[in-house]
């Protein structure tokens, strides 16, 4: 299955659409939210008359706490928040301690497990952003199904396939790229535009041409779907890469089978996922970018470690790339900045990069479109702790 590149614009188009002329009932003007201004301010509303409260929360307040909002006699809340920078901002409503999407807004970014939904905007630039759309040649990007092995049921994995690739007979190098644990097979381009980002940095000569795969990270059919026998087995998504999804990408596409033209980069639980099978596998991975990486949870760093730290050798030998990067407001930069220390003073070559920003895809995005230049070039980037 392909999805094509107009496709897969919609989430842009539905950022800088306005959000009206949805819920007007009997003639009554339709509800504009978001609204935003030419001087990237931007306006919310919500009509809830009986609610006692209402808040706005998340990365759209950037550093400061939930945003009260203000009633009118209609019994429309609405907020006008100071100019922001140009980016894709992620919002809810607080409505009496309940959090809310935006319901005239249907740009969101869904969410799998326990996360919750968050509603979505965009705050243009003057000129296109490095994750807009330009008329530049696209990728596509297809959907893969397969047979899971290790977890006995069939899945999906989404690869992005660079501009050109069917019209020649070349080998491609590819990047893993898992998602976090609010996400699946498709956040990486839904909501990080993974396959934009990849088309702009190809078009303007930065990064060579990839394919990219994006798996679903976890032991899962998909999305609240059972995970057939991998219900008890730890290991069972690094069984499934390796075993599985590696084997199919070699076989259905022109790629190189070389540990020197393969990457493995995560977020988030991704980031754990890329260390643990990517510093344990240097004869298969040869570049590793781990972002923001919920690294440690669930028990001792350096004894879940222990096996990889007593093989510097090995992996300095190996690895062009060992990135770890965190946003200094994360509630994981803490654990990031000690394990990147950990492997420093175990002899492990890495570079650790502070972002600005929390847990967010404005973060994340910001890495891509900084890691995909650095891949594939031969020359190893992991030089130093950058403490």
């Amino acid at each position: 299955m392909k999805l094509t590149a107009l496709f897969l614009l919609t989430a842009s188009v539905y950022a800088q659409a306005p959000a009206g002329g949805r819920g007007g009932r009997g003639g009554a003007a339709p509800l504009v939210s978001p609204e935003v201004h030419a001087d990237k301010t931007v306006t919310f509303r919500l009509n809830a008359p009986k609610a006692s409260e209402v808040t706005l929360s998340g990365n759209i307040t950037v550093n400061n706490p939930a945003m009260p909002m203000k009633k009118d006699d209609k019994g429309v809340w609405s907020i006008t928040t100071p100019p922001l920078e140009p980016d894709v901002y992620e919002y809810n409503f607080v409505v009496d301690g309940v959090t809310t999407t935006d319901a005239v807004n249907r740009y969101t970014r869904p969410a799998a497990g326990n996360a919750s939904t968050s509603s979505q905007v965009e705050v243009p630039g003057d000129k296109p952003m490095f994750y807009d759309a330009r008329a530049v040649p696209h990728g596509e990007v297809r959907m893969n199904l397969y047979e899971s092995k290790a977890m006995g049921v069939s899945r999906y994995v989404w690869v992005y396939t660079p501009p050109g690739y069917e019209k020649g007979n070349a080998k491609y190098p590819v990047l893993y790229l898992l998602h976090g644990a609010g996400g699946n097979e498709n956040a990486w381009v839904t909501v990080g535009r993974a396959n934009l980002i990849l088309d702009n940095l190809i078009a303007d000569g930065k990064a060579k041409p990839m394919l990219v795969v994006m798996p679903l990270a976890r032991a899962e059919q998909s999305d609240g779907v059972g995970p057939g026998k991998a219900s008890t087995d730890r290991t069972a998504f690094e069984k499934d890469l390796l075993g599985d999804i590696i084997p199919l990408i070699e076989k259905t596409y022109r790629v190189s089978n070389q540990a020197d033209q393969r990457a493995l980069a995560g977020l988030s639980a991704g980031g754990a996922a890329t260390l643990q099978i990517g510093l344990r596998h240097p004869e298969l991975f040869h570049w590793i970018a781990a972002m923001s990486s919920a690294v440690g949870i669930g028990g001792n760093v350096e004894t879940q470690y222990a096996d990889v730290l007593k093989d510097s050798a090995r992996l300095n030998k190996s690895l062009h790339m060992l990135r770890i990067s965190c946003g200094s407001d994360d509630t994981l930069f803490a654990a990031n900045q000690q394990f990147a220390k950990l492997l420093a003073d175990h002899g492990v070559k890495n570079t650790f990069l502070v972002e600005s920003g929390a847990h967010w895809f404005r973060v994340w995005r910001k890495d891509l479109f900084e890691i995909a230049p650095q891949l594939f070039n031969g020359q190893k980037t992991g030089s130093g702790t950058g403490l």
